[in-house]
């Protein structure tokens, strides 16, 4: 009876990680896309671009690249980014 009782909870536990794992990742998606596309932050920017934070900001306030306020942080999509690598001449 006592084991019984342990599966049945271990049971349980395991169906309630599941479906946190579940929303979890939903969580994830919505944070990294947007209608499909991935966003980035700056940080990721430098970093495919080769380049310090503080070039990406400079690049986004010459117009150079656009990017969006989303709940304070500044993002970019990963589309955008593309078309600033094939568009600008840039070397590094």
């Amino acid at each position: 009876m006592y084991r019984d009782e342990i599966e049945i909870r271990l049971e349980r536990i395991s169906g309630q990680v599941e479906e946190i794992k579940a929303m979890l990742d939903k969580m994830l998606h919505v944070r990294t896309c947007l209608d499909g596309d991935a966003l980035l932050d700056t940080q990721d920017v430098a970093d495919v671009l080769r380049i310090t934070p503080r070039t990406v900001q400079r690049y986004v306030k010459a117009g150079k690249l656009k990017s969006k306020k989303i709940f304070g942080n500044r993002m970019f999509l990963n589309s955008e980014v593309l078309r600033f690598i094939k568009e600008v001449d840039y070397e590094k």
